[in-house]
């Protein structure tokens, strides 16, 4: 029977590269010969296809073909469908597999399909999980099967799906679990924010029951809202472990590359690929615990790519900047949780239970924001206005000591003290200007006004600030200064829109032609061709910025489908 399953598996791909009919036809007589049973078998697979659409996206899926009682192709009934993507099956049911009849589907994802059925033998209620792709499931697909329910079935724990029994129905794998009659956590979620108590208990039994499973070596690696189930009395129980792995490592179905899990409440070394451990798993709790009490998940984009990418260089926003009767405490250890560094979180998921605990019980908690923290996690979080500052800052450091050099020397004291006066403050109202415009960003969430207008303001600025330079000195400005309009292009890159890079590179070669026309009319007329060199190569750099950073953009759009 196995090899027969391999030949109508291999005989149905190589007949879906052929797209004549007749070809197709001629093909099969040559490849099935007189054997009306694979032919058959064939025949059904295709039709199904046929159906169904594309085979990547919606498969033939638990196909059952039962050809002992007829030799006629042409009398050969189509086989009953169990399951496949986004095809009604309800109607088809109960049914039976081995010792559980199938009552209704009741959840379906990437990999299996969760039936609610009955055990004929014991008379109960469970949860039956069978593999998507049914007979068509590669030997990959059925060792994470297998892995999935012996990480399951090893753990005991009230806050854990227990599995009761794994096998194999006419070639289809299958599961059976504790049935759990209530709804997944994220639906909970969806219903609105938990109360501050409520969302810490349920964060602590859950971060008691992953305990266990570490306990026993095994990280879930996909924690998140829809893998929480809560029983009628409101008690939460971890399920779908498809992608657990044992810290020791017993599996190679997954390599340091790949990225597997949900985006939005996975750990940035798991999202970068990396191998993970334990702390995954707190990471994971932390951006739960943030969905319960905010609404949302820690990290959310239009694609998987930029959620992915959200997830590696951004911080989450602040629970209380998002609803302020959030308590200090609990947002503190949510953020713990989320670090990027895995060795400042919790060390262990029982360590965040405890910090819990002590929130709970009112005592202090040890997850504290002191102001390093406070300070590290604004850089990442606002890493545009906080290299500003921090430009700005170096900027009246180095003019500072450039005007205590010249006054220690006597030479132009009352011109440098007016030089440095007049430049701090260009400085510090750029700053200030740049800091109205990140926190409007912040609160808004503009897709052109802030932005357009912010990448306009950097080369007025910088403009100003030349144009003051020349002014107070009665003179022209320092002409390798002009080479600032070049640094303000290609930081306007890192907004990694190409729309900021033209804006940026319009105003800054107006403010080029304004310094032009004041001071270097003596230049224009004896080194024209200096300026106009200038002048277009500051157009050039802009274009060619502009279409790398419209490109990538493109990329990234490309790999997120």
């Amino acid at each position: 029977m196995p090899k027969a399953n391999a030949n109508v598996k291999d005989i149905f791909h190589a007949a879906l590269e052929i797209a004549a009919a007749d070809e197709r036809s001629n093909f099969l007589d040559q490849a099935c010969s007189d054997d009306t049973k694979l032919r058959a078998q064939v025949a059904v697979l295709l039709e199904s296809y046929k159906q169904a659409g594309n085979f990547l996206e919606q498969c033939p899926e638990m196909l059952l073909v039962d050809l002992s009682a007829t030799t006629d192709y042409a009398a050969t009934r189509p086989p009953r469908r169990i399951e496949r993507p986004n095809f009604p099956v309800d109607e088809l049911l109960p049914r039976q597999v081995s010792d559980y009849e199938l009552l209704e589907k009741i959840a379906h994802g990437g990999m299996g399909v969760v039936y609610r059925a009955r055990q004929i033998s014991l008379n109960r209620i469970v949860a039956i999980k069978m593999i998507l792709s049914g007979q068509l499931a590669g030997q990959d697909e059925v060792k994470r099967f297998y892995i999935e329910a012996e990480a399951a079935g090893k753990l005991d724990h009230a806050g854990i799906v227990s599995v009761f029994d794994v096998g194999c129905f006419e070639e289809q794998h299958y599961y059976s679990m504790a049935f759990v009659d209530g709804k997944s956590l994220a639906a909970r979620i969806k219903e609105g924010v938990m109360a501050p108590r409520e969302a810490a208990m349920l964060a602590k039994k859950i971060a008691d029951a992953i305990q266990a499973a570490h306990d026993q070596g095994i990280v879930h690696r996909d924690l998140k809202p829809g893998n929480v189930l809560l029983d009628s009395r409101g008690e939460p129980r971890i399920t779908d472990f498809g992608l657990a792995k044992r810290v020791e490592g017993d599996s190679n179905l997954t390599t340091t590359g790949m990225v597997l899990g949900t985006p939005s409440y996975m750990p940035p070394e798991q999202a970068a690929g990396k191998e993970i451990d334990a702390a995954a798993d707190v990471y994971s709790l932390g951006a739960i615990l943030y969905a319960m009490l905010t609404g949302r998940p820690p990290f959310e984009g239009k694609s998987q790519l930029e959620t992915l990418m959200r997830v590696l260089q951004e911080e989450p926003t602040i629970p209380r900047q998002l609803d302020r009767n959030i308590p200090k405490d609990l947002e503190a250890i949510c953020l713990k949780c989320l670090e990027k560094n895995a060795a400042d979180r919790y060390l262990t998921a029982t360590d965040l239970s405890e910090d819990l605990q002590r929130f709970l019980a009112g005592e202090p908690i040890r997850a504290r924001n002191d102001w390093r923290r406070r300070i590290r996690k604004w850089t990442i979080r606002e890493p545009v206005l906080a290299a500003h500052l921090a430009v700005t800052m170096v900027l009246v450091a180095i003019l500072a000591f450039n005007y205590w050099i010249w006054q220690e020397n006597g030479i132009g004291k009352e011109y440098n003290f007016r030089l440095l006066l007049g430049t701090i403050r260009i400085l510090l109202g750029w700053a200030l200007v740049v800091m109205i415009f990140q926190k409007a960003q912040n609160v808004f969430q503009t897709k052109s006004v802030i932005p357009f207008s912010w990448a306009a303001i950097n080369p007025i600025f910088m403009t100003i600030a030349l144009r003051w330079n020349g002014r107070i000195g009665e003179g022209e400005p320092l002409a390798w200064l002009m080479s600032l309009y070049f640094l303000l292009i290609v930081t306007s890159c890192f907004f990694r829109r190409a729309e900021l890079v033209v804006i940026t590179t319009i105003f800054s070669l107006c403010g080029y032609g304004v310094l032009v026309n004041l001071y270097f009319e003596e230049s224009v007329q004896h080194y024209p061709s200096y300026l106009v060199i200038f002048g277009f190569n500051l157009a050039v750099v802009g274009f060619l910025l502009g279409l790398l950073t419209l490109r990538m953009k493109r990329l990234a759009e490309q790999n997120s489908t």
